[in-house]
Protein backbone atom coordinates (compact mmCIF):
# COMPACT_ATOMS: atom_id res chain seq x y z
CA UNK A 1 0.00 0.00 0.00
CA UNK A 2 1.59 3.28 -1.33
CA UNK A 3 2.88 5.40 2.16
CA UNK A 4 0.60 8.50 1.59
CA UNK A 5 -2.42 6.55 1.30
CA UNK A 6 -1.75 4.46 4.69
CA UNK A 7 -0.58 8.16 6.17
CA UNK A 8 -4.25 8.73 4.89
CA UNK A 9 -5.89 6.56 6.28
CA UNK A 10 -4.03 7.06 10.29
CA UNK A 11 -5.64 10.59 10.17
CA UNK A 12 -8.78 9.36 9.35
CA UNK A 13 -8.56 6.76 12.38
CA UNK A 14 -6.97 9.44 14.85
CA UNK A 15 -10.20 11.96 13.49
CA UNK A 16 -12.50 9.91 14.37
CA UNK A 17 -11.04 8.72 17.80
CA UNK A 18 -10.56 12.74 18.43
CA UNK A 19 -13.22 14.84 20.74
CA UNK A 20 -14.34 17.47 18.37
CA UNK A 21 -13.56 21.34 19.30
CA UNK A 22 -16.48 22.80 20.65
CA UNK A 23 -17.47 26.53 19.75
CA UNK A 24 -15.54 29.03 21.84
CA UNK A 25 -18.89 30.27 23.84
CA UNK A 26 -19.25 26.51 24.62
CA UNK A 27 -15.99 26.37 26.21
CA UNK A 28 -15.84 29.42 27.65
CA UNK A 29 -19.75 29.14 29.63
CA UNK A 30 -18.42 25.23 30.66
CA UNK A 31 -15.78 26.83 32.19
CA UNK A 32 -18.17 29.22 34.00
CA UNK A 33 -20.14 26.81 35.24
CA UNK A 34 -17.78 26.27 38.55
CA UNK A 35 -17.57 29.22 39.49
CA UNK A 36 -20.97 30.79 38.69
CA UNK A 37 -23.37 27.98 36.95
CA UNK A 38 -26.00 31.26 36.85
CA UNK A 39 -23.71 33.47 35.00
CA UNK A 40 -22.99 30.42 32.48
CA UNK A 41 -26.84 30.21 32.20
CA UNK A 42 -27.15 33.35 30.69
CA UNK A 43 -24.14 33.04 28.68
CA UNK A 44 -25.86 29.99 26.95
CA UNK A 45 -29.07 31.38 26.19
CA UNK A 46 -27.08 34.03 24.36
CA UNK A 47 -25.73 32.04 21.89
CA UNK A 48 -27.48 31.14 18.58
CA UNK A 49 -28.43 27.70 18.28
CA UNK A 50 -29.35 28.10 14.33
CA UNK A 51 -25.50 28.37 13.60
CA UNK A 52 -24.26 25.73 15.64
CA UNK A 53 -23.30 21.96 14.33
CA UNK A 54 -25.34 19.11 14.87
CA UNK A 55 -22.21 18.46 18.02
CA UNK A 56 -22.46 21.78 19.32
CA UNK A 57 -26.57 21.75 19.97
CA UNK A 58 -26.48 18.75 21.36
CA UNK A 59 -23.36 19.92 23.55
CA UNK A 60 -25.31 23.28 24.43
CA UNK A 61 -28.28 21.37 25.67
CA UNK A 62 -26.37 19.19 27.98
CA UNK A 63 -24.18 22.42 29.68
CA UNK A 64 -27.42 24.22 29.96
CA UNK A 65 -28.89 21.00 32.08
CA UNK A 66 -25.54 21.04 34.13
CA UNK A 67 -25.41 24.84 34.88
CA UNK A 68 -29.58 24.54 35.98
CA UNK A 69 -28.54 21.28 38.41
CA UNK A 70 -25.38 23.66 39.56
CA UNK A 71 -27.36 26.47 40.69
CA UNK A 72 -29.36 24.67 42.76
CA UNK A 73 -33.01 25.40 40.01
CA UNK A 74 -35.34 22.60 39.94
CA UNK A 75 -35.31 20.21 36.36
CA UNK A 76 -39.35 20.34 35.28
CA UNK A 77 -39.32 17.82 32.22
CA UNK A 78 -36.65 14.91 30.92
CA UNK A 79 -37.41 16.29 26.66
CA UNK A 80 -33.89 17.31 26.53
CA UNK A 81 -32.16 15.23 28.92
CA UNK A 82 -33.18 12.12 27.00
CA UNK A 83 -31.95 13.81 23.57
CA UNK A 84 -28.62 14.68 25.19
CA UNK A 85 -28.23 11.15 26.61
CA UNK A 86 -29.32 9.10 23.11
CA UNK A 87 -26.99 11.76 21.15
CA UNK A 88 -23.68 10.92 23.71
CA UNK A 89 -24.64 6.93 23.93
CA UNK A 90 -23.74 7.14 20.16
CA UNK A 91 -20.99 9.50 19.85
CA UNK A 92 -19.27 8.52 23.09
CA UNK A 93 -15.93 9.86 21.47
CA UNK A 94 -16.87 13.37 22.69
CA UNK A 95 -16.46 12.12 26.19
CA UNK A 96 -19.58 13.41 28.16
CA UNK A 97 -21.50 10.33 28.14
CA UNK A 98 -21.45 9.00 31.90
CA UNK A 99 -21.96 12.62 33.13
CA UNK A 100 -24.94 12.69 30.82
CA UNK A 101 -26.45 9.82 32.24
CA UNK A 102 -25.42 11.26 36.00
CA UNK A 103 -27.88 14.19 35.08
CA UNK A 104 -30.03 11.71 34.05
CA UNK A 105 -30.66 11.16 37.29
CA UNK A 106 -30.42 14.05 38.98
CA UNK A 107 -33.31 15.24 36.24
CA UNK A 108 -35.09 11.91 37.47
CA UNK A 109 -34.76 12.60 40.85
CA UNK A 110 -36.22 16.39 41.07
CA UNK A 111 -39.50 15.08 39.04
CA UNK A 112 -39.68 12.30 41.70
CA UNK A 113 -39.06 9.39 39.76
CA UNK A 114 -36.21 7.83 41.90
CA UNK A 115 -36.59 4.31 40.56
CA UNK A 116 -35.66 5.42 36.78
CA UNK A 117 -32.71 7.83 38.93
CA UNK A 118 -31.22 5.01 40.55
CA UNK A 119 -31.22 3.16 36.80
CA UNK A 120 -29.12 6.17 35.18
CA UNK A 121 -26.79 6.87 38.09
CA UNK A 122 -26.28 3.36 38.40
CA UNK A 123 -25.72 3.08 33.92
CA UNK A 124 -23.24 6.09 34.87
CA UNK A 125 -21.44 4.14 37.52
CA UNK A 126 -21.06 0.47 35.41
CA UNK A 127 -19.09 2.83 32.78
CA UNK A 128 -16.64 4.57 35.85
CA UNK A 129 -15.07 1.73 38.12
CA UNK A 130 -13.17 2.16 41.04
CA UNK A 131 -9.88 2.90 39.38
CA UNK A 132 -11.53 5.23 36.95
CA UNK A 133 -9.72 8.70 36.26
CA UNK A 134 -12.77 10.69 37.06
CA UNK A 135 -12.78 9.86 40.18
CA UNK A 136 -15.06 13.54 40.70
CA UNK A 137 -18.11 12.47 39.00
CA UNK A 138 -17.88 8.95 40.19
CA UNK A 139 -17.99 10.53 43.96
CA UNK A 140 -20.88 12.11 42.92
CA UNK A 141 -23.00 9.19 41.83
CA UNK A 142 -22.52 7.26 44.36
CA UNK A 143 -23.45 10.38 46.43
CA UNK A 144 -26.18 10.72 44.92
CA UNK A 145 -27.44 6.83 44.66
CA UNK A 146 -26.76 6.94 49.02
CA UNK A 147 -29.12 10.32 49.55
CA UNK A 148 -31.69 8.83 47.00
CA UNK A 149 -31.54 5.31 48.56
CA UNK A 150 -31.77 6.94 52.21
CA UNK A 151 -34.84 8.81 50.99
CA UNK A 152 -35.80 5.44 50.03
CA UNK A 153 -35.84 4.07 53.53
CA UNK A 154 -33.36 1.74 51.98
CA UNK A 155 -30.51 2.01 54.60
CA UNK A 156 -28.41 -0.80 54.42
CA UNK A 157 -27.84 -0.27 51.42
CA UNK A 158 -27.22 3.24 51.42
CA UNK A 159 -24.44 3.11 53.78
CA UNK A 160 -21.73 1.50 51.43
CA UNK A 161 -22.52 4.32 48.57
CA UNK A 162 -22.40 7.20 51.45
CA UNK A 163 -18.77 5.53 52.83
CA UNK A 164 -17.66 6.24 49.54
CA UNK A 165 -18.22 9.52 48.71
CA UNK A 166 -16.86 9.96 52.52
CA UNK A 167 -13.50 8.15 51.57
CA UNK A 168 -13.34 10.40 48.27
CA UNK A 169 -13.66 13.46 50.29
CA UNK A 170 -11.27 12.37 52.78
CA UNK A 171 -8.65 11.74 50.10
CA UNK A 172 -9.00 15.42 47.99
CA UNK A 173 -9.31 17.18 51.18
CA UNK A 174 -12.86 18.23 50.30
CA UNK A 175 -13.65 19.29 53.92
CA UNK A 176 -16.99 21.03 53.02
CA UNK A 177 -17.85 17.43 51.25
CA UNK A 178 -16.65 15.69 54.48
CA UNK A 179 -18.87 17.37 56.64
CA UNK A 180 -22.10 16.52 54.12
CA UNK A 181 -20.72 13.11 53.73
CA UNK A 182 -20.85 12.35 57.36
CA UNK A 183 -24.15 14.51 58.25
CA UNK A 184 -25.80 12.50 55.62
CA UNK A 185 -24.29 8.97 57.33
CA UNK A 186 -25.19 10.11 60.77
CA UNK A 187 -29.01 10.55 59.03
CA UNK A 188 -29.00 7.53 57.44
CA UNK A 189 -28.11 5.28 60.45
CA UNK A 190 -31.02 7.85 62.29
CA UNK A 191 -33.39 6.81 60.30
CA UNK A 192 -32.38 3.00 60.70
CA UNK A 193 -32.63 3.79 64.44
CA UNK A 194 -28.80 2.77 64.99
CA UNK A 195 -28.80 5.84 67.75
CA UNK A 196 -24.75 5.30 68.19
CA UNK A 197 -23.49 4.77 64.88
CA UNK A 198 -25.49 8.13 64.55
CA UNK A 199 -24.27 10.06 67.02
CA UNK A 200 -20.41 8.72 66.42
CA UNK A 201 -20.68 10.06 62.80
CA UNK A 202 -22.48 13.55 63.70
CA UNK A 203 -20.06 14.19 66.67
CA UNK A 204 -17.19 13.76 63.46
CA UNK A 205 -18.63 16.05 61.46
CA UNK A 206 -19.61 18.64 63.95
CA UNK A 207 -15.92 18.54 65.41
CA UNK A 208 -14.92 19.25 62.17
CA UNK A 209 -17.18 21.94 60.86
CA UNK A 210 -15.76 23.75 64.26
CA UNK A 211 -13.05 23.67 62.90
CA UNK A 212 -13.51 25.04 59.28
CA UNK A 213 -16.29 27.62 60.16
CA UNK A 214 -17.17 30.20 62.96
CA UNK A 215 -20.03 29.88 65.35
CA UNK A 216 -23.30 30.36 63.64
CA UNK A 217 -22.53 28.63 60.49
CA UNK A 218 -24.79 26.66 58.73
CA UNK A 219 -22.87 23.47 58.86
CA UNK A 220 -21.95 23.82 62.19
CA UNK A 221 -25.34 24.44 63.38
CA UNK A 222 -27.09 21.59 61.38
CA UNK A 223 -24.72 19.12 62.73
CA UNK A 224 -25.62 20.65 66.69
CA UNK A 225 -29.04 19.64 65.22
CA UNK A 226 -29.18 16.26 64.02
CA UNK A 227 -26.57 15.27 67.44
CA UNK A 228 -29.48 17.11 69.31
CA UNK A 229 -32.26 14.61 67.79
CA UNK A 230 -30.09 11.70 68.57
CA UNK A 231 -29.28 12.44 72.07
CA UNK A 232 -32.79 13.15 72.74
CA UNK A 233 -33.11 9.78 71.25
CA UNK A 234 -31.08 8.39 73.67
CA UNK A 235 -32.59 9.52 76.75
CA UNK A 236 -29.77 12.51 77.47
CA UNK A 237 -31.58 15.06 77.45
CA UNK A 238 -29.25 17.44 79.23
CA UNK A 239 -26.69 16.92 76.16
CA UNK A 240 -30.19 17.21 73.83
CA UNK A 241 -30.76 20.94 74.91
CA UNK A 242 -26.81 21.54 74.59
CA UNK A 243 -26.80 21.19 71.45
CA UNK A 244 -29.87 22.40 70.23
CA UNK A 245 -29.47 25.74 71.59
CA UNK A 246 -28.90 28.76 69.21
CA UNK A 247 -29.20 26.56 66.44
CA UNK A 248 -32.39 27.65 64.82
CA UNK A 249 -31.39 31.22 63.46
CA UNK A 250 -27.71 29.85 62.00
CA UNK A 251 -29.73 26.60 59.73
CA UNK A 252 -30.49 27.32 56.31
CA UNK A 253 -33.91 28.12 55.72
CA UNK A 254 -34.75 24.46 54.20
CA UNK A 255 -33.35 23.01 57.69
CA UNK A 256 -35.32 25.55 59.66
CA UNK A 257 -38.62 23.08 60.04
CA UNK A 258 -36.71 20.29 61.50
CA UNK A 259 -35.06 22.07 64.16
CA UNK A 260 -38.34 23.37 65.24
CA UNK A 261 -39.54 20.33 65.13
CA UNK A 262 -36.44 18.14 67.08
CA UNK A 263 -36.41 21.35 69.47
CA UNK A 264 -40.10 21.16 70.35
CA UNK A 265 -39.90 17.80 71.56
CA UNK A 266 -36.60 18.36 73.27
CA UNK A 267 -37.29 21.29 75.23
CA UNK A 268 -41.37 19.17 75.88
CA UNK A 269 -38.96 16.43 77.13
CA UNK A 270 -36.95 19.09 79.70
CA UNK A 271 -40.06 20.50 81.10
CA UNK A 272 -39.06 23.76 79.70
CA UNK A 273 -43.24 24.66 78.61
CA UNK A 274 -42.87 27.98 76.72
CA UNK A 275 -39.93 27.15 75.19
CA UNK A 276 -41.46 24.50 73.40
CA UNK A 277 -44.94 26.24 73.11
CA UNK A 278 -42.59 28.93 70.61
CA UNK A 279 -41.16 26.11 68.96
CA UNK A 280 -44.84 24.65 68.08
CA UNK A 281 -45.98 28.06 67.28
CA UNK A 282 -44.16 28.10 64.53
CA UNK A 283 -44.39 24.74 63.24
CA UNK A 284 -47.74 25.21 63.01
CA UNK A 285 -47.41 27.77 60.42
CA UNK A 286 -45.76 25.37 58.29
CA UNK A 287 -46.67 24.55 55.02
CA UNK A 288 -45.52 21.35 55.52
CA UNK A 289 -48.59 19.34 57.16
CA UNK A 290 -46.25 16.94 59.15
CA UNK A 291 -44.87 20.04 60.45
CA UNK A 292 -48.17 21.40 61.24
CA UNK A 293 -49.25 17.88 63.12
CA UNK A 294 -46.19 17.92 65.23
CA UNK A 295 -47.02 21.89 66.01
CA UNK A 296 -50.69 21.10 67.29
CA UNK A 297 -49.87 18.07 69.12
CA UNK A 298 -47.60 19.86 71.08
CA UNK A 299 -49.75 22.65 72.05
CA UNK A 300 -52.56 20.31 72.81
CA UNK A 301 -50.39 18.55 75.43
CA UNK A 302 -51.51 18.97 79.21
CA UNK A 303 -47.95 20.25 80.18
CA UNK A 304 -48.49 22.60 77.09
CA UNK A 305 -51.37 24.21 76.96
CA UNK A 306 -51.97 25.45 81.17
CA UNK A 307 -48.49 27.29 80.00
CA UNK A 308 -49.81 29.43 77.12
CA UNK A 309 -52.31 32.13 78.31
CA UNK A 310 -54.23 33.00 75.56
CA UNK A 311 -54.40 29.80 73.83
CA UNK A 312 -57.91 29.55 73.08
CA UNK A 313 -57.77 32.99 71.36
CA UNK A 314 -55.00 32.42 69.20
CA UNK A 315 -56.42 29.12 67.36
CA UNK A 316 -59.62 30.52 66.93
Amino acid sequence: MPLIIVAAFLVIMMAGCTPPVHDSRLIAAHELIAKSPKEALDSLGRINRSGLSESDSHYLDFLTIKATDKAYLPHSSDSTILEVIAYAESHRREGYYPEALYYGGRVYSDLGDYPTALDYFHQALDLLPPDTKDQELRSRIVSQIGSLLNTLRLYDEAIPYINESLLYSKQTNDTIGEVLDLQLLGLTYMRAKHWDMAGYHLKLALELSQRIEVSGSPHRAKSKMLLAAVKRQLGQTDSALFYIRNTLDSVKPIVRNNVLAHGAQIYWQAGIWDTAYFYAYQLIHSPMLLNQKIGYEMIFLDSVIKYVPGLINFLC
